[in-house]
Formats: C-alpha cells, structure tokens, sequence
C-alpha cells in the first residue's frame, strides 16, 4: 500500500532537491529581467512534462500583467516565432534539448530580435539556440516505466523560480493585480469557510 505513495512522493522530493543543488540563480535572474521587460511572452513545450511547464509558465506570468500564450504544437511555435519583435520574449522548455521545432522556433524567434530563454540540458541544440541558458539536467529515470517521471516536478519548480524571480524584477506594481486576482477567485468559494 505505501509503497507507490512512498515511491513517487520520493521521487518528486529526490527531484526538487536535484533542482535546488543545480539550480542557476544567476540565469534564472537574468531571464526574469528579460521576462519582466517584454511587451508579450511566447511560451513552448513539446511533451508531457515540457507541454506542462509551457502552460504552468503562463498561469503564472499572466497573474503579473504580462501577455502571454503557451504553445505545444510545433507549428504554431514556428509561426507564432515568425511573428515577434524586439519586445517579445520565447521561454522554450525541452529536457532533451533535441525537440527540433522548438529548436527551430527559437532559432526563428532570435533572429527577428526576441529574448530567448531556453530551459533545457546544457549542450543540447535547444541550448545552442537560445539567448539565455537556465541549465535543467534533473535526468529521466528510463528503467522506472510504470512509475510517472519525478523529472516534471523539478521542472515545475524551475516554471516557479522564474516566475517569483520575474515578480521581484517588476517590483510592486505587480502586487494590486494579484490582489485583485486571489480577490476574484475567493468570491466564488461560496461554501468555503476559509
């Protein structure tokens, strides 16, 4: 019985410490000062995990008042990548690193003038292809088939390090917003105590 509850709830705890012992601070700030000075954020995974922090990263940077959108199909990457400018930052997630249309849409994106910031595995062509590099080598456990990849957790937590990282660059005009969010968000609890 505690067996799978004990064996992924280790697994999630083994990746977020995997996370904190590897993490950049250093690039995950660099990147927030991107994120935080761009106009609109174009947001790409490719995967279950990637697909996942794709999305988590725009649940979280919308709550700041950034316009952004999260793409997990490979041809509206490249299209949507076709149409940035200088004031357009990509965050592209891939933990191989070897997904060619997000490597393709990221190379696309920086040569008409967008941030791009890649979480990935160092060396990899995404890594090679993007701006700024926050370097994610939390593996896959390949033998592990039955069990769900704690690799995901790890990458979640980096979609949260460079969302609070992106909070603190805007400062505290992003602070009413979110009070007016979680605002919104209570009145519909009609039943709930709290």
């Amino acid at each position: 019985g505690r067996r799978i509850v004990d064996t992924v709830a280790d697994g999630a705890i083994g990746a977020i410490e995997t996370l904190r012992a590897l993490a950049d601070a250093e690039r995950i700030e660099a990147a927030a000062g991107r994120l935080a000075a761009a106009r609109s954020v174009l947001a790409y995974g490719s995967g279950g995990s990637s697909s996942l922090a794709a999305i988590e990263l725009q649940n979280r940077l919308f709550r700041l008042g950034l316009a952004v959108a999260a793409y997990c199909d490979g041809e509206m990457q490249r299209m949507t990548a076709s149409a940035v400018d200088a004031g357009t930052a990509v965050v592209a997630f891939s933990i191989s690193g070897h997904v060619q249309p997000i490597v393709e849409a990221v190379t696309v994106a920086r040569q008409y003038g967008a941030a791009t910031v890649v979480i990935t595995a160092p060396g990899s062509p995404l890594a090679l292809a993007g701006e700024i590099l926050v370097p994610f080598s939390v593996g896959e456990d390949e033998a592990a088939l039955l069990r769900p990849s704690p690799t995901r957790y790890a990458l979640l937590g980096c979609v949260d390090m460079l969302a609070f990282a992106t909070a603190e660059a805007m400062g505290p005009q992003v602070l009413e917003r979110l009070r007016r969010i979680k605002q919104s968000i209570n009145t519909l609890k009609y039943n709930d105590p709290h």
